[in-house]
């Protein structure tokens, strides 16, 4: 039975803790390589410097941490529950976000792919083609996509800051603006904000359970089990080699997005901590 590692990016610390038991390597002489290399990493040179056989890194089972934003009411009692859901099953199972809906006059059936609004019902059936910013049929795609194509858990390997992501989820849920902007009702997202808190979750995950562009937008297709879990790792090492080097270098790395694949639930097990706002940015050191 391999050896289980939880392999944890979230900080330059981590990462550097996380290389270490991964590669058996100093974390002084990590830093140095970085140093030396500044702005040329490069993972096959560092896999060479350090005679790192790729074979190796097949030695140790990884589950890496991601951290996920989300806001409830329920001080993440549902979470707690059921774990931490992809949008379809938070619209499924008794959730605050199916309670907030309901609670509007809005019902969402996944399986007919209606929306039923007050005495209205909206169609979400139709092909999904893409979001043309402008178009009589914007909001309605976005809710589309958000529903059926980009509903799995979103996250981060690390970030400079979580809570400063574009898309304001440490606020309410991007599908809530989505589904504000298509029914035309403010109180959608206006309610949600009003009275929710926002959590940062850490979590672990085995890396099967990421989506294969979480690590690149290179195809697998032509590799066997092995060479693909091979690959990926190696994605984990750059990724981690750049995050170090962005912390010294540039004050802080740039975002780096993990995706759970479609429909998986991460259990309770999982979840290391649930952080406020408050405590998330005292543990993390965030001075921004």
């Amino acid at each position: 039975m391999q050896e289980q590692l939880i392999f944890d990016m979230t900080s330059t610390e981590s990462t550097l803790q996380s290389l270490e038991g991964l590669l058996g390597l100093n974390e002084r002489k990590i830093v140095q390589y970085i140093i030396n290399k500044k702005g040329e990493l490069d993972t096959e040179d560092f896999m060479d410097t350090f005679s790192v056989k790729e074979n190796n890194l097949l030695n140790k089972e990884l589950f890496i941490v991601s951290l996920h934003v989300t806001t409830n009411n329920d001080n993440c009692a549902s979470i707690k529950k059921f774990g931490l859901l992809d949008l379809q099953k938070s619209l499924t199972l008794d959730t605050p976000l199916k309670r907030h809906l309901k609670s509007l006059g809005i019902h969402i059936d996944l399986t007919n792919k209606k929306i039923f609004y007050n005495d209205n019902i909206i169609d979400i059936g139709k092909k999904y083609s893409g979001i043309n910013f402008g178009s009589e049929d914007e909001y309605l795609n976005s809710v589309i996509h958000k529903l059926f194509i980009d509903f799995q858990i979103n996250a981060f390997f690390y970030s400079k800051n979580v809570l400063n992501y574009d898309g304001g989820v440490k606020n309410r849920p991007e599908f809530l603006m989505n589904l504000s902007n298509l029914l035309k009702d403010t109180r959608i997202s206006k309610k949600w904000e009003d009275n929710t808190k926002c959590y940062v979750i850490k979590f672990f995950a085995p890396l099967s359970s990421y989506t294969d562009y979480s690590f690149s937008d290179f195809i697998y297709d032509d590799l066997d089990e092995k060479e693909v879990i091979s690959e990926k790792i190696k994605s984990v090492i750059q990724k981690s080699l750049w995050r170090i080097h962005d912390d010294i270098f540039h004050n802080g790395p740039d975002e780096c997005y993990s995706y759970i694949k479609p429909h998986l639930v991460i259990p309770n097990s999982q979840i290391m901590k649930i952080y406020t706002e408050e405590e998330y940015v005292e543990e993390y050191n965030i001075k921004e």
